[in-house]
Order: structure tokens, then sequence, then C-alpha cells
């Protein structure tokens, strides 16, 4: 698939089989490529608000990315009305939120 450029593909497909460090790995190289569909953040937001709290390492991981590109979208990881973010460990979200962006710690 991504000798075909079928990028969108490969991100539903390593979701479907729980592969998210890969698809997350994609969607950030794809990011920056300026022909890509996936090119920008957007992408990156939507997936790591379905994780849920049990791939919490992961969007600590792949967040600060956002984060730091565009402040206001990478919030919306941790504040947006939706069931798996809502569900996210508020204490946790603050500490990693405090550590790394501290400007951004209400």
């Amino acid at each position: 698939m991504k000798k075909a450029h079928k990028y969108s593909e490969l991100i539903i497909l390593y979701e479907k089989k729980g592969l998210h460090q890969k698809a997350l790995q994609v969607l950030l190289d794809q990011s920056t490529k300026a022909n890509s569909p996936l090119k920008g953040h957007e992408r990156t937001v939507q997936y790591l608000q379905r994780l849920g709290v049990e791939n919490l390492g992961m969007i600590f991981e792949f967040s600060p990315w956002v984060l730091k590109i565009c402040p206001e979208d990478g919030l919306k990881i941790f504040t947006e009305d939706l069931t798996e973010v809502e569900t996210l460990p508020r204490e946790r979200v603050l500490g990693f939120l405090r550590e790394g962006f501290r400007e951004l710690a209400v």
C-alpha cells in the first residue's frame, strides 16, 4: 500500500488491526509531505481522540508535535466532546500538559 501511495487505506488497516503505533507514525510522516492527502495535523488529532484511556501512553507520545505546531487543535485531543476523550484521566492529562506545555495547562 505504501508503494501505491494508499496511505489513507493503510491507516484504516492499521487501525482495524490495532496497530496504532504504525498508523500514527504514517500520519506523522505524511503530515509534512506537500502532496499527501494526509498533510497537516487534522487526521492525527482525530485518530488520537479515538484511542481512549487504554492507549494513553500513545496519546502522550504522539500529541506533542500537534501541540507544538497548533496548540488550539492539540488541546482538542484532550477536550473534545467524545466519550473516548471524556474518559481520559484528567489528573494525568493535566500533569502531561504541565510537564511539557505549561502555557496550555490552565
